[in-house]
C-alpha cells in the first residue's frame, strides 16, 4: 500500500487528474506544485510528506492521498524558498533562504539575521543543511557562510577562516564527540581529534 501511495504521488505531480473526493484545497496545492517543479527536500512527519519546494511548502497527507492545507505554517516561515526540512523528535525544522522555521506544538518559531533569538555570530540565513548533533546541538550548513553550531552554552559559526574547506556547507555528520564530517562545495573535510582533515580530489 506504501508504494502505491508514492506512485499515486507522482502521478498526480506529473499532471494527472485528482483522485476521487479531492476538495479546492487540493486541487489549488497540486497547481501550485506543479508550477513550481524544483522540489529540494522531502521529510516524513508521522503520516504526512512535508515538501520543500523553491515555490513554498506543501505537506501530502499520506494516509488519505491528498493535500492539506499548508499556509499557516508557510506564512510564518522566514523565507518561501524551503531549502531543507528536517524531522526531530516533537518538531520539524524548516531551512529557508531567509532562516530557519521550527515548527513545534502547533506553532511556528523563527530564527533568522532579524530576529536571532540571542543566537550572535551563528549563520542563519541561506540554509543547505539541518543536523542534529549527539549532545543536542544544531548544525546549520549554509550557501557561502559557512556551518551555523547552535548549543545549550555557546552558539558560532565555522568557516574558512578556521580552515573548514569552504563555506557552503550541504551537510554534517557526527562520527562521535571528537569527529565530525563537512561536506562542502570544494570536497570532504573532517575534525578529528582537534585537528583538521581534508578529502579533496588529489590531496
Amino acid at each position: 500500500m506504501r508504494n502505491l501511495t508514492r506512485i499515486s504521488l507522482c502521478v498526480l505531480i506529473s499532471g494527472a487528474a485528482l483522485a476521487p473526493g479531492a476538495t479546492a484545497a487540493d486541487s489549488e496545492a497540486l497547481l501550485r506544485l506543479r508550477a513550481t517543479r524544483d522540489v529540494r527536500s522531502l521529510e516524513r512527519v508521522d503520516d504526512s510528506l512535508w515538501i520543500g519546494t523553491t515555490g513554498g511548502l506543501f505537506i501530502y497527507d499520506l494516509g488519505n492521498d491528498r493535500f492539506v492545507d499548508a499556509t499557516a505554517i508557510e506564512s510564518k516561515l522566514p523565507h518561501g524558498t524551503i531549502r531543507v526540512i528536517r524531522a526531530k523528535g516533537d518538531s520539524v525544522l524548516v531551512g529557508t533562504d531567509g532562516g530557519l522555521g521550527i515548527y513545534v506544538g502547533g506553532e511556528v518559531h523563527v530564527l533568522s539575521p532579524e530576529n536571532r533569538g540571542g543566537y550572535r555570530g551563528v549563520a542563519l540565513e541561506r540554509i543547505r543543511a539541518i543536523d542534529v548533533g549527539l549532545g543536542g546541538e544544531l548544525f546549520l550548513g549554509t550557501y557561502g557562510l559557512g556551518l551555523g553550531v547552535i548549543g545549550a552554552r555557546r552558539s558560532y559559526t565555522i568557516t574558512r577562516e578556521d580552515s573548514l574547506l569552504d563555506n557552503k556547507v550541504y551537510g554534517t555528520v557526527q562520527q562521535d564527540f571528537t569527529t565530525f564530517y563537512y561536506a562542502t562545495s570544494m570536497g570532504l573535510c573532517a575534525w578529528r581529534d582537534s585537528l583538521w582533515v581534508g578529502f579533496q580530489a588529489g590531496a
